[in-house]
């Protein structure tokens, strides 16, 4: 990084090739420089949708993307060990969530990209599983999520380094070309299982899809398995609502069947 080179006099200035601002360590995971955004914004998705496959409660699931996302957005700069304030968090539910946002708050989110996670997270996580008969734990999901956390930093610094050095290897090329094959594999399966808010994920055609460059392409991917994720809760509600009011139907049926039994006893 830019600090560590001019201090051993690699160069003579510690600007960000990205972006010219002073670069350190956290500074690579929170740059605003040409394309940091995707990247930054895939691999929070990526992280996303390993939260939703190791049965991530909702509010969890849904306050770490955000809390990661707000971070960066309101990073400053100038300073670095200060930031704006993140905005507080009211929500609260059965399994402490509320109370693993406060301390996170406190510990800090960069932090949290190095792998610093409060143990509530995991408590919290813990109470989840239980209450939805897993036999995971709380412990095997954290170290699921700290993983893809790393990821998030490594992404940045590995789309930095390619700012800087503008290579491509033949591996780089081989992950693109799997990426291009999965991007037509999912679009050869279409939006009709999805939800409509959804289904503009398909409105480019497939040629214009994989014109887009690596990231942009991965972006797409994970979107598409995102709402996948989506529809699939989806479905899982309607058929647990449809078995609640088929049982509830069954039932009154067989109130109803025994009313003239009842009233054949009392003749």
């Amino acid at each position: 990084m830019g600090k560590m080179e001019q201090r051993r006099g690699n160069q003579d200035h510690a600007e960000c090739p990205s972006c010219g601002q002073f670069e350190d360590a956290i500074h690579v995971a929170r740059c605003k420089g040409t394309g940091t955004d995707v990247v930054f914004e895939l691999a929070v998705q990526k992280l996303e949708i390993t939260m939703g496959e190791k049965f991530t409660a909702p509010d969890i699931a849904a306050i770490i993307g955000k809390r990661i996302r707000q971070w960066r957005k309101h990073s400053n700069e100038q300073t670095i060990d200060q930031e704006t304030p993140i905005p507080r968090y009211y929500k609260t539910d059965e399994f402490g969530t509320k109370d693993a946002v406060k301390e996170q708050d406190r510990i800090g989110w960069y932090n949290l990209l190095l792998g610093r996670m409060s143990k509530k997270w995991m408590d919290a996580q813990q109470k989840y599983l239980e209450s939805i008969g897993k036999r995971t734990t709380g412990r095997r999901w954290a170290i699921a999520i700290i993983s893809k956390l790393w990821d998030i930093a490594w992404d940045m610094w590995q789309h930095r380094n390619h700012i800087k050095h503008n290579t491509l290897h033949p591996r780089k090329q081989q992950e693109m070309d799997i990426i291009g094959q999965r991007v037509t594999v999912l679009y050869e399966q279409g939006s009709e299982d999805l939800l409509a808010r959804d289904r503009s994920l398909f409105l480019k055609s497939l040629t214009t899809l994989l014109k887009g460059n690596g990231n942009e392409q991965e972006q797409w991917i994970t979107s598409v398995i995102l709402a996948q994720q989506r529809a699939e809760a989806a479905k899982a509600d309607r058929n647990a609502s449809m078995t609640t009011e088929r049982k509830l139907m069954e039932t009154w049926l067989g109130i109803l069947h025994a009313i003239p039994e009842a009233e054949e006893e009392d003749e």
